[in-house]
């Protein structure tokens, strides 16, 4: 975990891609934000972009739940139910 903790900024990344690539690159960034909100002195420049990317993440999200309604109704997929899993989340 050392290595890890040292260089949480590596973790947090714009959001990119479709739903899946979107909910993938979005999560670390999740999971660092609350890493850090737990931390007597949180790094708050890192804080703040990690909770960016994740509004960005959001927002990207939100318009490919809009567009394609499809994988909401096709959930056989492990992918597929992460995703709506995800959405429920937010």
């Amino acid at each position: 975990m050392g290595p890890t903790v040292d260089n949480l900024d590596q973790l947090v990344r714009m959001p990119y891609g479709c739903g899946e690539q979107n909910m993938v690159s979005t999560a670390p960034s999740v999971f660092v934000s609350e890493y850090l909100k737990s931390l007597t002195n949180p790094d708050a420049q890192l804080l703040a972009t990690a909770s960016r990317y994740i509004a960005i993440g959001i927002r990207t999200q939100l318009c490919v739940r809009k567009s394609r309604f499809t994988y909401i109704k096709n959930t056989k997929t492990m992918a597929l139910k992460l995703l709506v899993k995800f959405d429920k989340w937010y």
